[in-house]
C-alpha cells in the first residue's frame, strides 16, 4: 500500500485515464488480497440515484440512475401497511423521478420503468396510471423549489403507530375535534384539523 500512496502524491490533484489505472493497479497489489474496481467516465458521474451527464449539445443533464445490481424492493401491494399511504408510494416516486430528470423524454421512459416495477409488486394499473397522471400535472418548477415550513405554523400533528384501530381513532378525532376548539384557551393556537401521522 505505499506503493499506492505514493503514487497519489504524485497524482495530486489532477492525472490522465492512463494514471488513474495505474493508481488502482497499484491499490491492488496488496497482501491483504484487497480489489478495488473503478468505474470512471468522460461523460457522466452517478451519486445514489442520481445521474449526471453530458447532453448532446455540452450542456449538463440528470436522470435517475439505479445500480445495475439493485432489485425491485418497492413496498408489496398485499403489505398490511395502510392503504392510503401503499396508493401515495407511487405518486412519491413519479414525483421524485419528474424532479430529478431535466429532459422529458428521459422522465417518459423512467416513468414507464417505475409503472413496471409497481405493477410487478402487485400494484393496479389503474393505481399506477392514476398516480402518474397526478404527478404530470404537478409543475416541475414548484417541485424544484424549497419547502421551508413557516416558523408560526400552529399546525397540531397527531403522530401514532399504525395498528388496526388507527381508522376509529381518525375517525374519533375528526369527529370530536370542533369540541377541542370551543375552548377560549385553545381555540386560538389550534388549526381547524390536526395532522395525522402514522409510522
Amino acid at each position: 500500500m505505499g506503493k499506492a500512496k505514493e503514487l497519489s502524491t504524485d497524482l495530486r490533484e489532477k492525472g490522465t485515464e492512463k494514471d488513474l489505472l495505474k493508481f488502482v493497479g497499484e491499490l491492488n497489489t496488496n497482501d491483504s488480497n484487497i480489489k478495488l474496481t473503478c468505474h470512471y467516465s468522460r461523460d457522466s458521474v452517478d451519486f445514489l440515484d442520481v445521474r449526471i451527464h453530458k447532453g448532446e449539445d455540452g450542456l449538463l443533464q440528470s436522470d435517475l440512475h439505479r445500480k445495475e445490481t439493485s432489485v425491485n424492493s418497492l413496498l408489496h401491494s398485499t403489505s398490511a401497511h395502510p392503504r392510503h399511504l401503499k396508493n401515495s408510494i407511487p405518486y412519491g416516486q413519479f414525483l421524485r423521478a419528474k424532479r430529478i430528470c431535466s429532459q422529458e423524454a428521459s422522465y417518459q421512459k423512467q416513468a414507464e420503468d417505475i409503472s413496471n416495477r409497481f405493477m410487478d409488486r402487485g400494484y393496479s394499473s389503474r393505481i399506477v396510471r392514476r398516480c402518474k397522471g397526478r404527478a404530470s400535472r404537478i409543475d416541475k418548477a414548484n417541485l424544484l423549489k424549497t419547502k421551508k415550513e413557516s416558523q408560526t405554523s400552529n399546525q397540531v400533528r397527531f403522530i401514532a403507530t399504525y395498528s388496526s384501530k388507527s381508522t376509529m381513532v381518525r375517525e374519533i378525532l375528526s369527529k370530536y375535534w370542533p369540541i377541542i376548539k370551543y375552548d377560549t384557551t385553545l381555540t386560538n393556537c389550534l388549526t381547524n384539523k390536526p395532522s395525522i401521522l402514522e409510522e
